[in-house]
């Protein structure tokens, strides 16, 4: 007998000594006073050495010693020091709030310090100098909190561990705590439904196949439901970018290189929870498209907006050419109820225009996904293992079939019951270049059809209510004042904000076509900052940009005016 097998009785036994012994221990302090009995083998285990916990359980010294102490973290909490937007993000100090408890004899003179042998932090403040604390008490570093730099030069997704020493008097003992800096990828939490989402054009998670980074997709605060999901787009089966599984299956094509990471902002400008991320093509190499791609994500906690998300993607052309044909869509793979996953079916509903995923047999939710933009809609379900006659992807997902399940219409909409997987994508649209192209579209959950229908309904009306196309280009005169959401929004260092001035008579101007028009920026406070427009204009449609480089992250409204016309938004700065 060997492994646990051997270990779990004999702490067990120590257990009922230390009781007999300190018949008054609470269950946790008993736990303690074997911990810190135990004998140290790092050295005779030199590759784990912090790694073994405490070392080998002695019951003599466990049973004998009545002056043991302990002191352990109850809660521990990374917080920047400036811009606390949740993300550790390189060029920022952090500071470490620690509530510690002590579970043994009382301490003296407590004091902690703080190390690390990374190459990817700088340690600012390293020690706490506590007090005398007794048995039992619980205290905290929050006036003197440990502090440490984030490089500039360091790598993304990386964990950083840190080693706590602790010492009072004799007493010597530490922890290990450990932080994710520089993320590429966060699970944007609405009320009803979560979703990770990537800097890279994945959803679910970072590291397919093994889908340890992320916490894919959820419903109800139930199990995942998602096993990979992810951007494609192109203008034919040789000129195709993707985040999703390649010709090998347990590879992922990857071409999207990260501009700006993932990123939450709650409350967000437009919705109640705002994700926001930047990437673009170039490491497909010299086949790529020269496509930046923004995406906003919207969740929303009110009453039947609560159980889908919105992706907006706005596709900017700089390759320098214009493009016809192009289709963009998401891959998705559901395993809805991971043991039985194979029994999924995967249809489309032709009277409400969406996509969606069901169990055969099993009482799991149902999934919707769907097109919100004015496009054609294509949808294909696949049977992962490619025996309905459509394509499979067990063997790999090749370019060709990619292609294919992107541009297919609604001609090959079922598949299951069977492991399976589906596309939804609009197109084919023309992209001027240096021109954008704007495509959203929702991923919806509910526990049966009908409130997936209405959730799918809700969330059109919500895109079409709330997120203005602010790239249309409308030739004509305009006939109303307008002040559109600026883009990108949010933004670093600029941003783009787009107007209209009315070319019919009207009250507003007491003239015809034009008027004096003012258009500034204020911080949070009312405080104006600048003033971008100041003169008399024709009608018309204007654009300013506006370079935010003097000010720091953080929410901005600018104010649009002319005559009794007046109308202001937010947008916030991230740097």
């Amino acid at each position: 007998m060997s492994g646990t097998s051997m270990a779990s009785p004999l702490v067990a036994g120590l257990a009922g000594l230390v009781i007999d012994k300190f018949p008054n221990y609470t269950p946790l302090q008993i736990v303690e006073q074997i911990r810190v009995n135990a004998d140290n083998i790092d050295a005779i285990n030199p590759t784990k050495v912090n790694l073994l916990g405490s070392g080998r359980v002695n019951a003599y010294k466990t049973v004998t010693n009545a002056n043991s102490k302990s002191v352990r973290i109850t809660s521990s909490k990374f917080v920047e020091t400036s811009n606390p937007d949740g993300l550790l993000m390189r060029g920022e100090e952090v500071a470490i709030n620690i509530s510690f408890a002590n579970y043994l004899n009382p301490l003296a003179s407590f004091s902690a310090d703080l190390s690390t042998t990374s190459s990817e932090v700088t340690i600012t403040n390293s020690h706490f100098s506590g007090s005398s604390y007794g048995t039992l008490e619980e205290f905290n570093n929050n006036k003197e909190p440990f502090k440490f730099l984030i490089n500039e030069n360091s790598a993304d997704d990386r964990e950083i561990l840190f080693k706590l020493t602790y010492t009072d008097g004799s007493y010597s003992d530490f922890q290990l705590i450990s932080v994710n800096i520089n993320p590429t990828y966060i699970t944007q939490v609405g009320k009803n439904i979560a979703i990770t989402i990537t800097s890279k054009g994945n959803f679910g998670f970072n590291d397919y196949p093994n889908n340890l980074s992320g916490d894919g997709f959820s419903f109800m605060q139930g199990g995942n439901l998602l096993f990979e999901s992810g951007l494609m787009y192109g203008i034919s089966s040789t000129r195709l970018v993707n985040s999703v599984r390649g010709a090998n299956a347990d590879l992922q094509d990857n071409d999207f290189s990260p501009i700006h990471n993932t990123q939450l902002i709650i409350p967000g400008a437009t919705s109640d929870v705002d994700g926001y991320s930047v990437f673009n093509d170039d490491k497909v190499g010299t086949t790529k498209l020269g496509i930046e791609t923004t995406v906003n994500s919207y969740s929303f906690s009110d009453e039947g907006n609560d159980s889908y998300i919105i992706l907006k993607y706005m596709f900017k052309n700089n390759s320098g050419v214009d493009y016809s044909n192009f289709y963009s869509g998401i891959f998705f793979d559901w395993d809805i109820d991971e043991t039985t996953y194979d029994g999924n079916i995967t249809k489309y509903d032709l009277q409400n225009n969406f996509g969606y995923v069901q169990h055969a047999s099993v009482e799991q939710p149902f999934i919707g996904m769907a097109q919100l933009t004015n496009a054609s809609n294509n949808f294909y379900g696949i049977a992962n293992d490619g025996l309905d006659g459509g394509i499979g992807i067990y063997d790999g997902y090749t370019d060709a079939s990619k292609w294919l399940t992107l541009t297919n219409g609604l001609n090959k909409t079922n598949a299951g019951p069977n492991d399976i997987s589906c596309v939804i994508s609009a197109g084919p649209f023309n992209i001027k270049a240096d021109s954008t192209l704007i495509v959203a579209f929702s991923i919806n959950a509910a526990s049966n059809l009908e409130a997936l229908q209405s959730s799918v309904i809700n969330s059109r009306i919500k895109y079409n209510s709330l997120i203005t196309d602010i790239l249309e280009n409308n030739n004509q005169l305009p006939t109303v004042f307008s002040l559109e959401q600026n883009y990108p929004n949010p933004f670093n260092p600029s941003t783009t904000i787009k107007y209209s001035i009315p070319s019919i008579k009207t009250s507003l101007l007491g003239g015809v076509g034009g008027g004096f028009v003012t258009l500034k920026i204020y911080d949070i406070l009312g405080c104006e900052l600048a003033t971008l427009v100041n003169e008399y204009q024709k009608s018309g449609n204007y654009e300013v940009n506006f370079d935010a480089t003097q000010l720091t992250s953080g929410v901005y409204f600018y104010r649009l005016q002319s005559g009794s016309f007046v109308d202001s938004k937010k947008m916030i700065l991230i740097k």
